[in-house]
């Protein structure tokens, strides 16, 4: 539609087909002129008006493209002006609506984070629906590349991040990637438990363990009935699927060791002897708390043994390490006791 405003028209001007105060006129045509014709309002005077109708004529073709993630910022250059809209007005002052279609480009692709177990290799493999190149880097910062493959075999020592950039000719994107490493179990030491039961002493790794002795799986970590100066093979399985194959040889001191000790000057179980110390004169004890501080360390043929007490002060019922170093044999034997009192 186009508003024709008559200048200096009487009120009651007549445009043929219209009678409108004011002399406006509201022209609605699709043609590029029209005919049309005037009378004054005292009927003096008619003229002949031919009213040109300017329709936008420019048009735009824009293909656009982005990668996914990315803004799209339209430009348009139109008579070396740039215009950030598309709606274009021309000199007339006509405007023109320009519809196009963005299309986003998708670089499908993802990788998962992993875990392994110390001294382990991971493949780290990309998960793709089209065919990209590829480049994985050791750094966040590009400097350091690590191989131009769609999988990286990797062996970390500790816990480390990855980063790969997938692209074609148009986008590219940058994934990255955790490979946990978890320490695996080993174990410490061996305890005696009464007269013929062996414990073992488990460190690292998850905390949570499964063992096979021999290939045959056993319900903890306790060898009963053991063999002195028997080898036993042990396989242990942490939460974590980590496994350590290890050999252990049974000791063959022929010491029996006390899992509790009751010092209430009953007699029975006062002090922490050791029975058969005695064919180890040089052996070194030491015993501590939970906190693995040290209370006492004597030499088995300088002391009966320990009788609870710490810088004269009685320690309470709880857990006690002990560390028994056997000089003559070359062996040191850890285990734990319990102390009760009254």
């Amino acid at each position: 539609n186009v508003i024709v405003s008559l200048i200096n028209a009487p009120a009651y001007t007549k445009v043929v087909g219209n009678m409108l105060a004011y002399s406006l006129v509201d022209l609605e045509t699709t043609a590029d002129t029209i005919l049309y014709s005037v009378t004054l309002g005292d009927f003096s005077d008619t003229a002949s008006v031919i009213f040109k109708i300017e329709h936008p004529s420019k048009t735009l073709n824009i293909n656009a493209e982005i990668c996914e993630g990315s803004e799209y910022h339209e430009q348009v250059l139109f008579n070396d002006t740039i215009i950030s809209e598309t709606s274009i007005m021309e000199e007339s002052g006509c405007p023109s609506i320009i519809n196009h279609i963005v299309d986003v480009i998708n670089i499908d692709v993802n990788i998962n984070d992993t875990s392994i177990c110390i001294g382990d290799i991971a493949t780290l493999k990309i998960h793709a629906t089209e065919k990209y190149n590829y480049t994985w880097y050791y750094t966040p910062d590009h400097n350091a590349i690590a191989s131009k493959e769609q999988s990286l075999v990797v062996k970390p020592s500790k816990t480390t991040t990855y980063y790969v950039v997938a692209s074609n000719e148009k986008c590219s994107k940058q994934l990255t990637t955790v490979v946990e490493v978890n320490d695996k179990p080993y174990i410490e030491g061996v305890a005696i438990i009464g007269e013929n039961d062996l414990e073992l002493i488990t460190n690292g790794g998850s905390g949570s363990y499964e063992y096979k002795i021999g290939g045959n799986r056993i319900s903890d970590n306790i060898i009963h009935n053991y063999l002195e100066g028997q080898l036993y093979n042990i396989q242990i399985r942490d939460d974590e699927g980590c496994v350590v194959d290890t050999t252990i040889k049974a000791p063959t001191h022929g010491l029996k060791i006390p899992t509790l000790i009751s010092p209430n000057g009953d007699g029975v179980n006062d002090v922490f002897e050791i029975k058969s110390i005695d064919k180890y004169p040089q052996t070194m004890i030491s015993i501590y708390d939970g906190k693995g501080r040290k209370l006492v360390e004597y030499k088995a043929n300088e002391s009966r043994g320990w009788n609870g007490n710490y810088n004269g002060i009685r320690m309470p019922s709880d857990d006690y390490w002990y560390e028994i170093n056997i000089k003559e044999t070359d062996e040191i034997i850890v285990g734990h006791f319990t102390l009760i009192r009254d």
